[in-house]
C-alpha cells in the first residue's frame, strides 16, 4: 500500500498533476482508478482539461479514471459490492430521524422537545449528527464531554439548563435513530462505511486520488472518517494531491493524524506568470451593484475581443456564491453576444414547476380559498378540463368577479351554490356571463374534489400520493420545439422525483397520517434542499465557484463579488452549539477556517495563464458594502495598469435607446421593437400630450364628468378606453355595497318619513328621527354576517365614543331653517338640458343622464340638492357635479309644474369623512345660484374638451397618481396650461 502526498507550487502544477495522476498507466489501471473532487462543476471542469491535455498530446481515444464527489464516492463503492445493503436517502433519514425525536420529546422524564420539531430542524440534528460520526466522534462522547463542559453551572443558569435539557434530548434522539436504522434492514452512509470495513471488503478500486482538501480546509472536502477508510483498505494505493500554500495552512498537521507515515513528493509548477490588470492606481474594478459588475466585465471581455464572432481566449468568471450570479450571467453575456457556460446547479425551488406544486399544495391544505383556487385555475401549467373543454381564463375571471361579489369565504365545493346564489336564474348581471363562471366553478369543484385526499387519507403516502397524481393528470408540459422545453422537463423530473421520494420514505418508515400543513412543511423543505442541472452551453466564457476554479485552464480570470459578505466563504455554523463548546470532539476553530480561506484565494490569484482581474461592488440590495479583506492578498503581485473599456454599445438597451442603433447586431425581436418605434410619430406630436380624434356627442353621466376634472386622462381611461378597474379584495362591505346600502336605507328612511306626515327634521323631531332609522336600519344588518353587521352598526348608528352618520345627517337638517314640504329621492335627471357658456352669453345643450340623492323641495318652491359620498369629501372649488344636478333638475322641475325653483341649496354628505360631513357649494360673498350657475358653465366646457379629443395627463393633485388605478397607462407627462402666456 503506498500512501503519497503530492505537494505543488501553485494551483497551475495541482491542476497537471491532478492530469498526470488520472491519466498514467494503462487503460486497466485508469479503469481501477477514483479521482474524488469537491463537486460536480470540479469533475466537469477537470474532465475539460483532461480531454484538452490528451487531444494536445495527439491521443484520439481514452478511457477516463472514475471523476467523481465524496458522496458518489461511498455510493460507486456500495454498488459495487454485492452483498451490501440498501442505502438510505437524504428524505428517508429526515423521516427517521422525526420519528426518534418524537419518540425521545414523548418519554416520561424528557417532558418535551427543546424546541419544536420543524423538518428544517430536523435536517439540522441529522446534520450534526452526521458530523460527529463524521469526526469519528460517538453518540456517547458527545454526551460525555458536553455534560462535563456544563455541569459546573447547572442549577445556577437557565441558558446552561437548556443546553442540559437539549444535550440529553439530542443525545437520546441520535441513539433511537441509530436502532430504527438498524430495524429498517438498510444502512445510512456510516454503516457504508462500517461495511467497507469488514474483513473480506475488496474495494472495486486499487488507486484512488484526492483532489480535496479535509473539511475544515474546504467544506466540501473528506472527513477524518474518509480518510481513516482509506488508510485501512489493504492494498489500495493513495495520492493526496495539494498546494503549498493549502499544505501549510493546517492540512499537513491534520492529514498526518489521519494518514500517518505518508511519503511526501514534489509536483513541478508551471511557468506561469499572470499580471493583475489595475483600474488605474485600484487594483480592484469597481461597480455599482451585482448587475453593473457583470456588464463591466462584459466590457472587458468584448474590448478584448472586439468582434463578436471572434473565438474568446479560455476566460473564467470565479465566484464564490453562484446565485444570483448564475441569472445574471446567462442573462447579461447573452445580451452582449458572449457565450457562456455555467456548470452549478440550479435551485429547484426557483423553477416554474415548483410554483405550479406550491399552488397545488396551497388548495390541498386549505381546501381551496378564493385566491389560491383563482391563482391554480389561471396557470399555464395546468389543464383543467370540464365536459371535455378547458376551463379558459375568461371563464376564471367570471368566476373571481362572482366570489369577490359574494365575498365568498368558504371552501371550493361551495362555490357552485355560490354561483347560482349570485345569478339567480339571470343569464348575465354586472357584465359577468353565468355560463362561463358555472364552468369554472365546476373545475374548482373537480380540483378540490381531487385533492381532498390530501387532508382525509387514512396514510401519509396516500395523501402524498394524491398531489402526485393530480400533477401527472393535469399538468401541461411545453410544447415540442419551445426553447425552454428541456430545462422543464429536466425540472418536472427532479419536482416529481423529490415527491415520489418523500411519499416512498412516509411508506417505508412511518406511514402514519400527517396533518396536511406538517406534510406541505415537509416537501418544501425537501424542493428547498434540491438542486437541478438545466441543460448548459459547452463553449464560452466559464462560470465556476472558487472551489471548482482550480480543475480549469484559463487564459483570463474575473474574480467577481470581492466583497466583505461574500469573501471570505462564512463558515457554516452549529446551530446547536458554539465552536467553544464543540472544540473538544474535533469541531475546527474560526482560526482555521480563516487560514484555509486564505490560503486557498491565494492560490486563486495565481489561476490565469495572462490576466487577473478583481471586481468588487458596492451595493448589495440597496445595502453598502465595503471591500473584502482578501484584496490586500493581490497588492503587490506582478501587475499593470488597465485601460478603460470604451463606452460603446454592445447591449440591447443601449443600442435601442442609441441615435443610430445598429441593427446587424440585434436579435428579432428586439430589432421589430426597434423597427416599431422608429415608425412611431415623433414625440412632439399632439397625441403624445392626450389629444385624440374627435369624440361624438352622447348622452354623459355627470359623475364621469366630474372626473374629467380631476384627471383628463382618469376619465379618458374609464369612458373612452373602458379599461376596468381593479377591485380591492377588502374586509367586510365592498365599497359597492356600502355604498349601496346606505342609498337604500335613506331613501326608505325619508320615504317613511313623508309618508308618515314629516317634513323638515327639527329639533324636537330629532329623536323619533333618529329612532326611526335605527330600526329600520337594525331590520337591514340583521341579514348580514355578524362581522360586517357589527361594523356597519357601529358605522351608522355610533357608539359609547362616537356618533353615528344618521345621527349626524339629522342634525345637520335640524340646525337649518329650510321648510321642507316634499322630497324627491333618488331622482332620475335624464334629456337634454340647456347649459352657459361664455358667462352666461351663449347656451348649449347637453344630454345628461344621473340621479340625484335627494331633493328638498321648500315651501316657496326653493330646492336643496344633496348628493351622498361614501367617501370624504370631493374638492368643493372644483367639483362640478352636484351643480350639474342643480341646474338640470331645476329645469325639469319647472318645466313639470310651471312653477319657479330657485336653487337654495347644494351640497355634498361625505359619509367617510371624518371631519367634514358637510360640504356646500358657494363661498360666503357668493349666492348658491351664482356658484351653480358658474359650475354648470364649467360643465359645458368641460363637455367641449372632451368631444375636441382633448385627454392630457394633467391630474389636479400629482398626489393622487399614487392610487390611481389607471397609473400603468399612464405616461405621467403633466403638462400645465401657463396663464401668462395666454393672450389678454
Amino acid at each position: 500500500m503506498t500512501r503519497r502526498l503530492v505537494r505543488t507550487t501553485d494551483v497551475a502544477g495541482f491542476r497537471r498533476a491532478c492530469v498526470r495522476l488520472a491519466t498514467d498507466g494503462t487503460l486497466a489501471d485508469r479503469r481501477r482508478r477514483l479521482v474524488i473532487v469537491p463537486t460536480r462543476a470540479s469533475v466537469e471542469l477537470l474532465r475539460q482539461t483532461i480531454e484538452r491535455h490528451l487531444d494536445a498530446a495527439d491521443v484520439a481515444t481514452a478511457i477516463l479514471p472514475d471523476l467523481v464527489t465524496r458522496d458518489e464516492w461511498m455510493l460507486r463503492w456500495m454498488l459495487a459490492w454485492p452483498d451490501a445493503s440498501r442505502v438510505l436517502s437524504r428524505v428517508e433519514r429526515e423521516v427517521i430521524m422525526t420519528v426518534a425525536a418524537e419518540a425521545t420529546a414523548a418519554r416520561p422524564r424528557m417532558h418535551h422537545a427543546p424546541f419544536h420539531l420543524r423538518p428544517g430542524l430536523v435536517g439540522a440534528m441529522l446534520d450534526f449528527y452526521d458530523e460527529l460520526r463524521r469526526r469519528q466522534r460517538s453518540v456517547g462522547r458527545l454526551r460525555r464531554e458536553l455534560f462535563r463542559e456544563l455541569r459546573g453551572e447547572r442549577g445556577f443558569d437557565r441558558g446552561t439548563d437548556s443546553l442540559i435539557h437539549q444535550t440529553a434530548f439530542l443525545g437520546l434522539t441520535f441513539l433511537k435513530y441509530e436502532r430504527l436504522v438498524v430495524a429498517s434492514g438498510a444502512v445510512d452512509e456510516h454503516g457504508c462505511l462500517q461495511q467497507f470495513l469488514r474483513p473480506g471488503f475488496v474495494p472495486p478500486h486499487d488507486h484512488v486520488v484526492v483532489a480535496v482538501a479535509d473539511h475544515p480546509s474546504d467544506p466540501r472536502g473528506l472527513w477524518p472518517a474518509d480518510f481513516d477508510l482509506l488508510g485501512r483498505c489493504p492494498g489500495l494505493k493513495i495520492d493526496v494531491v495539494v498546494t503549498d500554500e493549502l499544505h501549510d495552512a493546517g492540512f499537513r498537521d491534520r492529514l498526518e493524524r489521519e494518514l500517518p507515515g505518508i511519503e511526501e513528493v514534489r509536483e513541478a509548477g508551471q511557468p506561469w506568470a499572470p499580471v493583475v490588470v489595475r483600474d488605474g492606481e485600484a487594483w480592484c474594478w469597481i461597480s455599482r451593484d451585482r448587475e453593473e459588475e457583470v456588464r463591466d466585465v462584459a466590457r472587458h471581455i468584448r474590448h478584448r475581443t472586439a468582434r463578436p464572432a471572434a473565438t474568446l481566449a479560455p476566460t473564467a468568471l470565479v465566484v464564490q456564491r453562484p446565485l444570483p450570479y448564475l441569472y445574471l450571467t446567462r442573462q447579461i453575456l447573452s445580451d452582449a453576444r458572449i457565450p457562456c457556460q455555467a456548470l452549478d446547479a440550479l435551485p429547484l425551488a426557483s423553477e416554474p414547476y415548483a410554483a405550479l406544486l406550491d399552488l397545488v399544495l396551497v388548495v390541498a391544505r386549505t381546501g381551496g380559498t378564493r385566491e389560491s383556487v383563482v391563482a391554480l385555475l389561471r396557470s399555464p401549467w395546468l389543464r383543467i378540463d370540464v365536459d371535455e373543454t378547458p376551463v379558459s381564463l375568461s371563464d376564471v375571471t367570471a368566476l373571481d368577479a362572482v366570489l369577490l361579489a359574494r365575498r365568498a369565504t368558504g371552501m371550493a365545493l361551495t362555490y357552485m351554490e355560490e354561483v347560482d346564489r349570485y345569478f339567480d336564474g339571470k343569464h348575465r348581471r354586472d357584465g359577468v356571463d353565468a355560463p362561463a363562471a358555472r364552468r369554472a366553478a365546476r373545475g374548482a369543484v373537480a380540483v378540490a374534489e381531487a385533492l381532498d385526499v390530501f387532508r382525509s387519507a387514512a396514510s401519509a403516502s396516500q395523501q402524498l400520493l394524491a398531489v402526485s397524481t393530480f400533477l401527472r393528470q393535469h399538468e401541461r408540459g411545453p410544447a415540442p420545439g419551445a426553447a425552454w422545453r428541456e430545462s422543464s422537463l429536466r425540472a418536472r423530473g427532479a419536482v416529481l422525483g423529490a415527491l415520489d421520494g418523500v411519499t416512498d420514505a412516509c411508506r417505508r418508515h412511518d406511514d402514519r397520517p400527517r396533518a396536511p400543513e406538517a406534510l406541505v412543511a415537509l416537501i418544501r423543505h425537501r424542493i428547498e434542499g434540491q438542486t437541478f442541472a438545466p441543460s448548459r452551453d459547452h463553449a464560452g466564457v466559464h462560470l465556476v465557484d472558487a472551489v471548482a476554479a482550480r480543475f480549469g485552464e484559463f487564459d483570463h480570470v474575473h474574480i467577481l463579488g470581492l466583497v466583505d459578505t461574500d469573501w471570505p466563504e462564512r463558515q457554516r455554523r452549529n446551530i446547536f452549539y458554539t465552536s467553544g463548546l464543540l472544540k473538544s470532539l474535533g469541531w475546527p476553530q474560526d482560526a482555521d477556517h480563516a487560514a484555509a480561506q486564505l490560503a486557498a484565494f491565494r492560490d486563486l490569484t495565481g489561476l490565469p495563464a495572462h490576466t487577473l482581474h478583481v471586481h468588487a461592488f458596492q451595493l448589495d440590495a440597496d445595502a453598502v458594502v465595503g471591500l473584502s479583506p482578501m484584496v490586500d492578498v493581490v497588492r503587490g503581485l506582478p501587475s499593470v495598469g488597465g485601460d478603460v473599456p470604451p463606452p460603446a454599445a454592445i447591449f440591447d438597451d443601449e443600442v435601442l435607446s442609441g441615435h443610430q442603433a445598429a441593427e446587424d447586431t440585434l436579435e428579432p425581436v428586439p430589432l421589430a421593437w426597434l423597427r416599431a418605434r422608429r415608425e412611431r410619430p415623433p414625440l412632439t406630436a399632439p397625441m403624445y400630450r392626450g389629444q385624440s380624434a374627435p369624440q361624438p356627442a352622447q348622452q354623459y353621466k355627470v359623475s364621469r364628468v366630474d372626473r374629467y376634472v380631476t384627471c383628463p386622462f382618469k376619465y379618458f381611461a374609464e369612458s373612452v378606453l373602458q379599461l376596468p378597474e381593479e377591485r380591492e379584495d377588502t374586509a367586510g362591505l365592498t365599497p359597492l355595497e356600502r355604498g349601496t346600502l346606505l342609498h337604500d336605507l335613506f331613501e326608505r328612511f325619508y320615504r317613511d318619513w313623508q309618508d308618515a306626515g314629516h317634513g323638515s327634521i327639527t329639533p324636537a323631531l330629532l329623536p323619533e328621527a333618529v329612532a326611526r332609522f335605527t330600526a329600520l336600519a337594525s331590520e337591514t344588518l340583521a341579514r348580514l354576517p355578524e362581522a360586517d353587521r357589527v361594523l356597519e352598526e357601529t358605522r351608522l348608528l355610533g357608539s359609547l365614543v362616537a356618533r353615528g352618520v344618521a345621527e349626524r345627517v339629522f342634525e345637520l337638517e335640524a340646525e337649518s331653517d329650510l321648510p321642507v314640504v316634499r322630497r324627491l329621492l333618488e331622482e332620475k335627471i335624464v334629456g337634454p338640458f340647456r347649459f352657459p357658456r361664455l358667462g352666461g352669453l351663449e347656451e348649449v345643450t347637453v344630454a345628461i343622464n344621473g340621479k340625484a340623492d335627494r331633493i328638498d323641495v321648500c315651501a316657496d318652491g326653493g330646492l336643496r340638492v344633496i348628493d351622498y359620498k361614501l367617501g370624504r369629501m370631493p374638492d368643493l372649488a372644483t367639483s362640478i357635479q352636484i351643480a350639474a344636478y342643480a341646474h338640470a333638475v331645476q329645469q325639469q322641475l319647472e318645466a313639470a309644474d310651471g312653477q319657479s325653483h330657485p336653487i337654495a341649496a347644494a351640497s355634498y354628505l361625505a359619509f367617510g369623512d371624518e371631519y367634514k360631513l358637510e360640504g356646500p357649494i358657494g363661498a360666503k360673498h357668493e349666492s348658491v345660484a351664482a356658484a351653480v350657475q358658474a359650475r354648470a358653465a364649467t360643465f359645458a366646457d368641460v363637455v367641449g374638451r372632451i368631444e375636441a379629443g382633448q385627454f392630457p395627463p394633467r391630474p389636479k393633485d400629482t398626489g393622487e397618481c399614487e392610487w390611481c388605478r389607471y397609473s400603468g397607462v399612464c405616461r405621467k407627462e403633466y403638462t400645465w396650461e401657463d396663464d401668462a402666456a395666454e393672450p389678454v
